[in-house]
């Protein structure tokens, strides 16, 4: 298979493909793979039973429902708790939201179910 030039230039795109690895990820880029990269990782993922497994629309649904409901009840439950201002304590509750749903998402990819 073709891995380049000797002399590695980056400019030679005989045979480079664009990847979710690429060092830019929008606008004009360099390909940043080779095809037979590309083909040894999918022959990888296959001997080491490394498939990405797809979650259904329903069980995206649900999850989206359910977490908003989620924070919905909170949200209403911290405005009739609360003394201090509702604004400071509705951006922190946000954030710390947030960061557990991004937690959340990466373990989620760890373990291959995305």
């Amino acid at each position: 298979g073709y891995l380049g030039t000797p002399t590695g230039n980056v400019f030679d795109v005989e045979d480079k493909h664009f990847t979710p690895l690429n060092e830019i990820t929008s606008g004009k880029s360099i390909p940043d793979m080779y095809g037979l990269v590309i083909h040894a990782n999918i022959i990888a993922m296959i001997l080491n039973n490394s498939f990405m497994f797809e979650v259904g629309n329903g069980w995206i649904f649900f999850l989206m429902f359910f977490f908003s409901l989620l924070a919905s009840i909170y949200f209403i439950w911290l405005t009739r708790r609360l003394k201090i201002s509702y604004r400071t304590a509705r951006k922190a509750v946000l954030f710390v939201f947030a960061i557990l749903l991004v937690w959340f998402t990466l373990v989620l990819f760890k373990k291959g179910i995305v």
